[in-house]
Order: C-alpha cells, then structure tokens, then sequence
C-alpha cells in the first residue's frame, strides 16, 4: 500500500518562505507582465517590495537579451537559409554584453543558456550535408 507523503508546514502562501514566495512574486509578473511589482509582492506577502522590484528588473533584462538573441537567429534562419550556428549566437551575446560594459560571457554559461532556453535549439548538421544542398541547384543539374 503506497503512502502519501507529509504535507509541508507551509501549506499557506503566507507561510512559504521568502524565496519560494518571491519565485511565485516573478512569475506571476511574467505571466501578467502589466502588473506592478508591488501588486505581486502584496498578493504573494513578500515582507520588502524593492527585493519583488531589483529582481523583476533584473529578470526582465534578461529575457529581453533572450528576445534579441532569438531574433538575430530566426533572421539569419530567414534571410541565410542555413540558420545562425552556435559560434554566431555566442558572439552576438558577446556583442550584446560589451554594449552594456558588462564582461563577455564564458563558453560555459552560454552553453547552460542555451540549453536552459526553449526557444532555441541546436540542429547538427554535418558539413557535407549542409554543403550539397549548394551542389545541387536546378542550373548545375542542367549543365
């Protein structure tokens, strides 16, 4: 006969602790982006609204370098035909933090970060494949 596991002590919203509670804060603010931040720490009694406020803005800046990020691949997707590769990628997110004065990120964390976002994913190709497709146009065929 299975068991039900204990409930936590926490089972009110009021009773989570702050980090639990101020994960909710954030993503109740992603799914209602117009929301204010005060309004989700009140409805998630996060005790200091300026923690709810630093790390909505620091989330939201980071999901507008995804956006970017995203962008630039789906244009080279779209205007190339072969799509951004990963070095491509890495060095617009390079770009992208210079232009903030802020340091260029490792191979690593940009390994982690593209795994960790959805919207992206790597497709391996191996070069001889990529590199047929250009073999074999209409106008090579006819010659």
């Amino acid at each position: 006969m299975a068991r039900l596991s204990n409930l936590p002590n926490y089972t009110l919203l009021r009773d989570m602790p702050e980090r639990d509670k101020l994960r909710k804060a954030i993503q109740f603010l992603k799914a209602n982006p117009e929301e204010t931040p005060a309004t989700a720490a009140r409805a998630y009694y996060v005790r200091n609204e300026d923690t709810v406020k630093k790390t909505w803005q620091r989330e939201r800046k980071k999901m507008g370098t995804a956006r970017a990020l995203i962008q630039y691949a789906v244009s080279h997707a779209i205007n190339g035909g072969k799509g951004a590769t990963k070095q491509i990628i890495y060095n617009c997110a390079m770009w992208i933090r210079t232009e903030d004065n802020k340091i260029a990120p490792s191979w690593k964390w940009f390994s982690q970060w593209l795994k960790s976002t959805p919207e992206l994913h790597m497709i391996k190709t191996k070069p001889i494949a990529s590199h047929r497709i250009d073999l074999h146009t209409e106008q090579s065929l006819r010659d």
